[in-house]
């Protein structure tokens, strides 16, 4: 499944969109890996679909969520030809990479992150809403003191906006 919801930002005449979805996972689909990835392949295709029809192209998104790519080829492979999930979207993990807008501690579990694939975060600027990945902090890591508290480690992207757009007076 996927969960759309408008959020109002202050200031700004047009809603942000975020999505989520937790898409099946590998082995513990508990079924072969070939219809496992056959499923992983209809399922992105899905939320592609679903986006699509209900977001504006001009509309800026988020699409956040567990999307079990991992290292399988076949995954990345049909990812790939379907297209972004969030179509014309750009992944926040690899722009903050590229960036270095990442601590230097968490440089190393970062990379993991772009490599693995299993969480993602994948945005789009709207027309009236300049989004921008502007960092990446890990704030619960796999590597630390303590037992993980997840099977992976969590993550979290900071947007920036540009500028607000002037306020005009409301008629009376």
């Amino acid at each position: 499944g996927v969960l759309v919801a408008w959020i109002a930002l202050p200031g700004w005449p047009r809603p942000l969109a975020v999505a989520t979805t937790h898409l099946n996972a590998r082995r513990a689909a508990g079924v072969d890996t070939a219809r496992a990835d056959a499923a992983f392949a209809w399922q992105w295709a899905a939320v592609r679909r679903f986006l699509a029809e209900r977001l504006a192209p001009h509309e800026a998104a988020i699409l956040a969520g567990d999307v079990n790519i991992g290292g399988a080829f076949a995954r990345a492979a049909a990812a790939r030809r379907s297209g972004p999930a969030l179509p014309a979207g750009r992944d926040a993990v690899a722009e903050a990479l590229a960036a270095d807008a990442v601590p230097a501690s968490q440089r190393a579990e970062a990379d993991t992150l772009a490599q693995v694939q299993t969480d993602r975060q994948f945005y789009r600027p709207g027309t009236d809403l300049p989004l921008l990945a502007a960092g990446l902090h890990i704030p619960f890591p796999e590597t630390g003191p303590g037992p993980a508290l997840s099977d992976h480690p969590g993550f979290v992207i900071r947007y920036t906006l540009g500028d607000a757009p002037a306020q005009r007076p409301t008629p009376r």
